[in-house]
């Protein structure tokens, strides 16, 4: 009897240690600054996420039509080089000067169901929206939530909880629609992002592009 009661006590502080680790309040003013805004200079615009010094992460399909690109933050906006692209997975990796702005974290480990998250962009390029949900489905390359989204929201955050912190879960993508008639209506309380995984396969790929090109063209002193 005292072996299971001894059993059943660490089981349950197990289980707490657990919930605590994976436990976050709603973002506050710090994270949510490593949101920023994405424009095109053919009109487009959408969000972006600073994942490293002067290194932002946003959606492929924002620049479709673009030729240039800018981030904006603090009231003002600066041009962006774009670094890597890749369509498959809607990523996209800018270099910009990000200043003092926070790093987000990518997420080192995969989410589970019904894990809490939270959705931030700048829908229609208005001002800074956060939405909360929870994650429904992790399909191997795509999250789907109950966070719900609008244009303009595209290469913004997905963030989530690990170990006490927020982390960026994933890069957000697109929402969901039904056809009625000639029209499209957008599902409620439903969004699409790419996975922290893939994100991280991605940045990894620019690393050694980049690692590649310092060897080829080294600097001299």
């Amino acid at each position: 009897m005292r072996k299971t009661t001894a059993l059943f006590l660490a089981l349950l502080f197990a289980s707490q240690a657990a919930y605590s680790d994976n436990s976050c309040s709603t973002p506050d003013h710090d994270v949510l600054r490593s949101i920023v805004r994405i424009a095109g200079d053919d009109g487009s615009n959408g969000s972006g996420v600073v994942i490293g010094k002067n290194r932002v992460l946003t959606a492929a399909h924002v620049l479709d039509e673009a030729q240039a690109a800018y981030i904006g933050y603090d009231g003002s906006y600066k041009e962006a080089q774009l670094l890597l692209i890749d369509e498959e997975n809607d990523l996209a990796l800018l270099e910009a000067p990000t200043h003092d702005l926070p790093i987000l974290p990518v997420n080192r480990k995969d989410m589970a169901i019904n894990d809490k998250v939270w959705a931030v962009g700048y829908p229609r390029a208005g001002a800074l929206t956060m939405t909360p949900g929870v994650l429904e489905n992790d399909d191997g390359m795509t999250l789907h939530t109950t966070a719900e989204i609008d244009s303009g929201d595209s290469g913004g955050g997905l963030i989530g909880c690990q170990q006490g912190r927020h982390v960026l879960a994933g890069m957000l993508r697109g929402y969901g629609a039904i056809k009625r008639g000639n029209e499209y209506v957008k599902i409620a309380n439903y969004s699409a992002s790419v996975a922290a995984r893939n994100i991280t396969e991605f940045i990894q790929i620019s690393n050694l592009l980049a690692a590649n090109q310092t060897e080829q063209h080294p600097v001299e002193h």
